[in-house]
């Protein structure tokens, strides 16, 4: 087993699959083999001898309550992709992931920030934040809410990647397992300039080759910007946890109030469908609906949120 998802975890890694996928992968496929381990015993076993029935118990989860709809799809996702390579590969006689159907799961609407909001994380990350990390830190801040970008997107930009010619990262692996380019605007480039100086400065590997990088010179890792995040959310107070995805969500929020093409703004995003894009359009509707409500006679205007 343990030999067999090496081999998986390495086509992951020719098919330039994102990190983030990989590791996800690799982690629900090594609590698989622990699992089996104890099914079988000291018994011996092959995979053809995995049925779907185990599949499933697997998926439900042993702590005695069923798991989130979100991990249950996940942990499909690794299962069916994982036997559909064994059986490709000729490792496997059949994939018994795949008669096994995916949780149905609620569309929630994304969180977003408004512009003032937005500029509010800024002066707190600023506020909080140790001096020698602040032009890092607001470096990534502004360029995930100006580019869009996924955090595991951000955590695998390079220096090979800045294109300054053109004002765009190039060849940046996306979701999906494509590759595309994101240009950036004047307030990135002011960022990304600051942040340059300031990593030169800073003792880095000749062979580490990432635009962000750790105190130590490391590549900064996506749990490293999850937890910065958590910092600052906490400091802000508000009704809402601010993540990086928030600020995806974000720009694409502030691009359709402002009018511009739900098409353009797939295309900024990557979206593979606008049926995607299309649920920030619900959102700026629903906007729109409460502005023109507040100018109705005798309606009490909306109150000011607390700063």
């Amino acid at each position: 087993m343990d030999y067999a998802i090496r081999l998986f975890a390495a086509h992951l890694g020719d098919r330039r699959r994102s990190p983030l996928t990989v590791t996800r992968y690799r982690r629900v496929l090594d609590e698989f083999s622990l699992y089996l381990g104890k099914c079988f015993g000291t018994r011996d076993w092959t995979l053809d001898d995995v049925v779907t029935n185990c599949l499933v118990r697997f998926l439900r989860g042993t702590a005695g309550h069923e798991p989130a709809a979100s991990t249950f799809n996940v942990r499909l996702a690794a299962l069916r992709t994982f036997f559909e390579f064994l059986v490709a590969q000729g490792l496997a006689a059949r994939n018994p992931a795949e008669a096994i159907p995916f949780a149905p799961t609620r569309s929630k609407e994304p969180v977003f920030l408004s512009v003032k909001e937005y500029q509010k994380l800024l002066s707190v990350a600023r506020a909080i934040t140790s001096a020698h990390l602040i032009v890092r830190n607001e470096a990534i801040l502004v360029l995930l809410f100006n580019t869009g970008l996924r955090v595991s997107e951000l955590a695998s930009l390079t220096l090979d990647m800045l294109d300054p010619g053109t004002k765009a990262f190039r060849n940046i692996p996306l979701k999906g397992g494509q590759f595309g380019s994101v240009e950036w605007n004047r307030e990135t480039e002011r960022v990304l300039d600051a942040w340059g100086q300031v990593r030169k400065a800073w003792s880095t590997p000749d062979e580490t080759r990432a635009l962000f990088v750790s105190e130590r010179g490391l590549p900064l890792s996506v749990r490293s910007i999850q937890q910065m995040f958590n910092c600052y959310s906490a400091e802000l107070r508000l009704k809402k946890r601010v993540t990086a995805h928030v600020l995806r969500h974000s720009m694409a929020t502030e691009l359709l109030r402002q009018g511009y093409d739900i098409r353009v703004i797939a295309g900024l995003l990557h979206h593979s469908s606008l049926n995607t894009t299309k649920k920030y359009a619900h959102l700026v509707d629903a906007l729109r609906r409460e502005a023109l409500a507040s100018l109705e006679p005798g309606r009490p205007p909306r109150r000011r949120p607390q700063d």
